[in-house]
């Protein structure tokens, strides 16, 4: 009958649209599994690098710190050094301040004994005596 033939071609009709329903959806499914097996290889690869440039900032950290350590231990013995020079600096300012407060001492002594000998040769030379002359500078 023509009502049934109707209701096959209808039921035909609905079945080839999900049947289409599905072929997309199976499509889409294969399209995802792939999207995700690519999503999976491209983290690998950034897990993958990521552990290399942690390496590498652990390396170039051991380099930074070692050439750290180095120039600490130059400056180091640098300041150690200059500490040095700057004691034996103040040690012989120290025997210079010395040397030249012996010389000062020597110099008083030295004119404090001049000055009457000075004052008796003055008095000599107004009864006619002759002034003694003075020691050489030294």
């Amino acid at each position: 009958s023509n009502a049934e033939a109707t209701a096959v071609a209808q039921v035909r009709g609905e079945a080839g649209a999900r049947q289409q329903a599905l072929e997309r959806r199976a499509a889409d499914a294969e399209r995802l599994e792939q999207d995700c097996v690519r999503l999976a290889r491209e983290a690998e690869e950034a897990r993958g690098a990521l552990e290399d440039t942690e390496a590498a900032g652990r390396r170039a950290l051991g380099e930074v710190m070692s050439l750290a350590h180095t120039r600490i231990s130059q400056l180091s013995q640098s300041l150690a050094d200059r500490a040095h020079e700057a004691e034996a600096l103040r040690a012989e300012a120290a025997a210079s301040t010395a040397k030249a407060e012996h010389l000062t001492l020597a110099l008083q002594h030295s004119r404090a004994h001049a000055q009457p000998a000075e004052e008796a040769g003055a008095h000599d030379e107004r009864r006619g005596g002759t002034v003694p002359a003075s020691p050489a500078p030294r």
